[in-house]
């Protein structure tokens, strides 16, 4: 069950506005991917890149952000997320390719 409201209040907030919310994926070095939710992407980065992120990145370092999709709130980032981690990641690869013209 998704909590109603979680208070994040300095937790991620570096340029961003705590109400923009984004879908991020990461390209790991192991050519895995990742893909999580942030209200400043480039600080999350950072924070998996020094092991403050989720289990999975801390076994599989995070190279770069090669996705990034805007969401109204944290409510629809979620949502977003949990579509896409439901998805194969041939799937993934194929939408990025759509959507960015690259991988």
């Amino acid at each position: 069950m998704i909590p109603k409201s979680i208070s994040v209040k300095g937790k991620y907030n570096l340029g961003y506005s705590e109400s923009m919310w984004f879908i991020y994926i990461l390209l790991c070095t192991d050519g895995s991917l990742y893909t999580g939710i942030s209200n400043d992407p480039d600080k999350r980065l950072a924070e998996h890149r020094h092991g403050k992120g989720g289990h999975f990145t801390r076994s599989h370092q995070p190279l770069k952000i090669i996705y990034r999709e805007k969401c109204k709130n944290k409510g629809e980032a979620l949502k977003r997320e949990y579509q896409i981690k439901s998805w194969t990641r041939e799937k993934k690869i194929r939408d990025l390719k759509l959507k960015t013209g690259h991988l």
